[in-house]
Parts: C-alpha cells; sequence; structure tokens
C-alpha cells in the first residue's frame, strides 16, 4: 500500500474519534506532510518516535526561551544550562509520547500495520490478479 494512502486511511480514522485537529495532526506533522513526507500521525507512531520528535524540537526551543529571558541575567554555567535544556525536552517528550499512547489505547485505534488497507487499483479488487486469463485486457495484448 502506499504511504500517502495509509496516511490518509489512520487520518479518517483519528477524524472519526472526535479528537481536535491539532491532536491527531500536529502543526509540525501537516508540515512535513506538505513537503511530500508521509511521516506517521503520532497516535500511530512509535514510542520512541514520539519521544525523540518531540524532544528535538522543545528542549532547544525551552532553553533559548530560558536563557533570553531567565538565565542570561544570572550567570549560570553552560553546562548547568545545557543540561536542564536537555532534561526538559526529554521529560517534554516522555509525557507527550505517553499522552498520545494512551490516546490511541482510549480510543482503539489500531496498530500502523494493522490499518484496514484497500487494493491500491480499486478496479481490480476481487480479480485473483492483473495478469490472470480472466483480465479481458490481457486478451487484446495478446501476440498471434
Amino acid at each position: 500500500m502506499d504511504p500517502y494512502d495509509q496516511l490518509e486511511e489512520a487520518l479518517a480514522l483519528l477524524r472519526e474519534t472526535g479528537m481536535t485537529r491539532n491532536s491527531y495532526a500536529p502543526p509540525l506533522h501537516r508540515l512535513l506532510w506538505r513537503r511530500g513526507i508521509p511521516v506517521r500521525p503520532p497516535h500511530f507512531a512509535p514510542f520512541h518516535h514520539n519521544m525523540l520528535g518531540t524532544a528535538l524540537w522543545f528542549g532547544p526551543l525551552w532553553g533559548v526561551l530560558m536563557w533570553l529571558l531567565v538565565w542570561s541575567g544570572q550567570g549560570l554555567p553552560l553546562w548547568l544550562m545545557l543540561g536542564a535544556t536537555v532534561l526538559a525536552g526529554l521529560l517534554f517528550g516522555i509525557i507527550m509520547a505517553i499522552f498520545y499512547q494512551q490516546n490511541a489505547r482510549k480510543n482503539r485505534l489500531p496498530l500502523w500495520d494493522d490499518l484496514p488497507h484497500q487494493p491500491e487499483k480499486p478496479w481490480l479488487a476481487g480479480k485473483p490478479s492483473a495478469t490472470s486469463a480472466a483480465d479481458p485486457h490481457r486478451e487484446r495484448h495478446k501476440r498471434p
């Protein structure tokens, strides 16, 4: 199955749950999808993907904001600021990964690999295969 088809099926399932769009399709995911990168929605992503993906953007953003608003005037050592930034990113990442995992369980979402698959070519549904003898187009292309 094409990854974009699988993504559309996942998003349709998530819409049916009644979750808000920002919950099942966060802005960063929508940006990646618009750029042609078919990442899984967070409710279908593995725990470590959600944890690292969230920590990698939140930690540095939080660290820069803390430095600008608080730390620049306090004279804290660099190692302490970096450690706090990494810790904040990891904690936020873990909390968000738990949130997505629990929300997926609560809504009884299937695993990514268990999403209902539709044939890539719906007009071939029910046929044994695209090249079988039952295919009328095959006869037309046969050489005499």
